[in-house]
């Protein structure tokens, strides 16, 4: 009796300690989730990058890039286990969050740390692409250029609120346009070069909500400042968007060694080129591409300086000092005007300050920048 009394009791205690072990294993899985993020900057190769990582067969090939976790206020509402689900069967060795809204999101940092324990974070990587600020900027609005205008021409509405159904739409449009009712443009006899004239040139992208946030997103000074609060720099790989183009074996050997990954990347492994041409693009004036080098000068000799700072190993290649004035898109010297959308025209506010009440786009681009 005694006998079989002791074995159940170390068969019970076995599945106990069993079910604690599993429990202990699952724990720290989802703790280490995800070990590896690519967090900026938008348009600066986050995609490519990251299709390069989930290739290699050490890393969990979950189809969602961009959780958007920690910088989308409601996705972050949900809460650890919303955030674990975005990584379904991921038992892969290195897990991916490939967010380029991370860098420049004033949140996130925070989130991270509020997220992790000392101890778990101090164990991730973050990798951060940096490209010359303007060149970044413009890419973002001819990538949303051509969003929309592919919507546009694709469903021919004659009201903004069907057109609010696209978000590349949405991202482009004032709110004199988006807050009317009445057709603004006949979309279905409009040439894609009148619509691009009329709805969606850079100078008003710059005055809508998403342009202002656009522009922050390349004051890389302030957020690098932010993300070393949290993090320790030699848990940050950088590198410069031309090196990663033009050294991008160099880079991704290095990138290997920093991810402590046993195996090589997969054969053939490119980096495509970014794109620099977008049909029917007005283009930047020569008077607002000045205003945007101005505006972005401190993220040259500066910047290049403090990202060297304080970096112990030497796997980063060396960081050369973006000049706007040399990389910038080049500008054109004159540009058509652009039509008004109605009769009354308000004073151009400044995507320095995001409190101003947005108006009609302004057929100038001049005071646009401060």
């Amino acid at each position: 009796m005694n006998a079989v009394f002791l074995l159940f009791v170390l068969c019970t205690l076995r599945d106990v300690i069993s079910a604690a072990n599993n429990t202990a294993k699952k724990l720290s899985h989802e703790s280490s989730l995800p070990s590896v993020f690519i967090i900026g900057a938008m348009k600066a190769g986050t995609t490519s990058l990251s299709q390069i990582f989930r290739a290699h067969k050490e890393f969990c090939h979950d189809e969602l890039k961009e959780k958007n976790f920690f910088s989308f206020d409601q996705n972050y509402k949900h809460g650890k286990q919303w955030y674990m689900k975005t990584f379904p069967n991921c038992s892969a060795s290195v897990s991916l969050d490939a967010t380029p809204t991370y860098f420049s999101d004033p949140e996130t940092p925070k989130r991270l740390k509020e997220f992790f324990s000392p101890q778990e974070l101090r164990r991730k990587k973050f990798v951060l692409i940096l490209r010359e600020p303007v060149s970044r900027l413009y890419s973002e609005y001819q990538f949303r250029h051509r969003g929309c205008l592919r919507y546009l021409k694709s469903h021919p509405s004659s009201t903004t609120n069907d057109h609010m159904q696209s978000p590349f739409c949405m991202r482009m449009l004032p709110d004199t346009y988006t807050k009317s009712k009445k057709p603004f443009v006949d979309i279905s006899t409009a040439t894609m070069e009148q619509l691009a004239k009329q709805l969606l040139d850079f100078p008003s992208f710059l005055q809508v909500d998403h342009g202002l946030t656009a522009m922050k997103r390349s004051d890389y000074h302030e957020h690098w400042a932010r993300w070393l609060e949290v993090v320790r720099r030699d848990q940050l790989f950088v590198v410069n968007f031309k090196t990663l183009i033009s050294q991008s074996n160099d880079i991704l050997s290095r990138l290997r060694v920093f991810l402590h990954l046993e195996s090589d990347w997969s054969a053939n492994t490119t980096l495509p080129k970014p794109i620099s041409h977008v049909d029917y693009d007005s283009g930047m004036s020569c008077d607002l591409r000045a205003q945007l080098v101005k505006r972005y000068e401190r993220e040259g000799p500066q910047l290049a300086k403090d990202i060297s700072a304080g970096l112990i190993n030497k796997l980063e290649p060396p960081f050369p000092a973006f000049d706007p004035a040399l990389e910038a898109p080049p500008c054109i010297k004159s540009r058509p005007k652009i039509p008004s959308s109605s009769s009354s025209n308000s004073s151009t506010p400044s995507p320095g300050n995001s409190k101003q009440k947005k108006t009609q786009p302004s057929s100038s681009p001049t005071k646009l920048v401060k």
